[in-house]
């Protein structure tokens, strides 16, 4: 599968949400209903935000389920599943941090993992084998962007 580069290749691969924006920011629920749908995963993972809960499936844009699905069978049958220690977001209405502009999480093209010890700035200490197992199947990894963001990884790039 190629992946769009830059705002406009999202948005004609992805969906355009101008249409869909509410009068206080928000996104309506027919965007939702439209876009995504569930990647079930082949073991649970911890929520990062409350380990004791262990996700299944997480919401991702409809496109990606079949792709997601393979890569999170590459990390599973690789021995690697428990080197992510924690599910940490797909899909969300949100801008960017530090932005104005919307998130790749709006589209449901983005997740994270292992933010504890993956913040935004700093170096991190995601598996590279997982990073490898991601781009392989062409998904951009935010650990090699100028601010790094290695708990972050998306189907697209140049955004």
């Amino acid at each position: 599968m190629t992946y769009p580069v830059g705002l406009d290749e999202i948005k004609q691969q992805y969906g355009d949400p101008a249409a869909y924006l509410r009068v206080d920011g928000g996104i309506h629920p027919s965007w939702e209903r439209m876009l995504l749908d569930y990647v079930h995963l082949p073991e649970g993972l911890p929520l990062g935000w409350d380990r004791t809960i262990k996700v299944t499936r997480i919401r991702v844009h409809s496109t990606l389920v079949v792709p997601l699905e393979k890569i999170f069978s590459e990390i599973f049958n690789s021995g690697l599943w428990d080197r992510m220690e924690t599910f940490d977001g797909s899909y969300a209405w949100r801008p960017s941090r530090g932005s104005q502009k919307l998130s790749t999480h709006c589209w449901g093209i983005a997740l994270d993992l292992n933010a504890a010890s993956n913040g935004l700035g700093e170096v991190g200490d995601m598996h590279p084998d997982i990073v490898k197992i991601f781009k392989e199947f062409g998904w951009t990894w935010g650990g090699e962007w100028g601010r790094p963001d290695p708990m972050h990884f998306q189907a697209a790039s140049g955004y």
